[in-house]
């Protein structure tokens, strides 16, 4: 799909690599939010596959997030996928 390969161009940020990667395994992603215990990181939630977790050195996290939220905004291929944020 072209919109994963737009989306893969934005790889400097480590949340948006996985998510690319959850999606190229055909993972239909419904939720995505920061933890930060006990580990500091990123949550993703499935419709059709159990939860995954991205490690993100707590320093960097609130940067990766902010940014990410941006970029997955711009696609409307993701307007379903939730954004749940503690920050």
């Amino acid at each position: 799909m072209q919109w994963i390969a737009k989306l893969d161009q934005d790889g400097w940020n480590p949340i948006i690599d996985e998510l690319v990667w959850h999606l190229e395994q055909s993972r239909a992603v419904v939720r995505i939010q920061p933890r930060d215990l006990p580990e500091s990181g990123v949550e993703f939630n499935f419709e059709n596959a159990p939860p995954s977790f991205l490690k993100v050195d707590r320093r960097d996290l609130p940067e990766f997030w902010t940014s990410a939220a941006k970029i997955v905004a711009t696609f409307e291929e993701l307007a379903s996928v939730e954004l749940a944020s503690s920050f």
